[in-house]
């Protein structure tokens, strides 16, 4: 029974002692690798987030880029080169949130992950509408009309000047709306 547990410890030992480091095939032993940390996200348009993180390990040989969309399973996007500390993930959705992570990565094996960031992508910039025109409906009330070229817009702002002056805007209208009358105009 003395011997059972004697071997035991040394199995349990030799475990740990493995744990703590890893040999590569050449015999060198090869040392923890350090996680990458403070990571942030900044969103750059509707369809690109830029990646930042501090480099903490002086042996990787490169990181590991993962993302997952709203709750959805963490994917391997991307890998970059040891001593990157930036990374532009492009070709997003809009209005979408992304969550990431960075791992080093290096012969012996991969660092733990740095902290989780995440960010939402802008929303498209609505089309401009076109076709404007404008048509006199009485003596104090014009009808302007327009061809409603966006799917994502909120509504619609109106605006007007005086003979030439700068535009104010008057009132908005709802989304896909493709006219409005100005009424209560002064003739003349």
């Amino acid at each position: 029974m003395r011997k059972a547990n004697f071997n035991l410890l040394a199995l349990m030992l030799m475990c740990f002692l493995f744990l703590i480091f890893v040999q590569d095939v050449s015999g060198e032993v090869l040392p923890e690798i350090n996680p990458p940390t403070d990571l942030t996200a900044t969103v750059v348009s509707s369809s690109q987030i830029n990646l930042a993180w501090m480099d903490n390990s002086s042996n990787e040989t490169g990181f590991i880029i993962e993302r997952k969309i709203d709750n959805g399973a963490y994917e391997q996007i991307s890998t970059v080169p040891e001593n990157a500390i930036t990374f532009a993930d492009t070709g997003l959705i809009a209005n979408k949130t992304y969550t990431y992570r960075v791992q080093a990565y290096n012969d012996a094996g991969n660092s733990a992950y740095s902290n989780e960031t995440e960010a939402t992508t802008a929303e498209n910039t609505p089309e401009a509408p076109s076709n404007l025109s404008a048509s006199v409906e009485s003596a104090t009330s014009i009808k302007i009309t327009w061809t409603d070229n966006s799917s994502n817009e909120t509504g619609f702002k109106i605006e007007r000047n005086t003979s030439g002056g700068s535009y104010s805007q008057i009132t908005t209208v709802s989304a896909n709306a493709t006219n409005y009358t100005d009424t209560g105009l002064v003739s003349g």
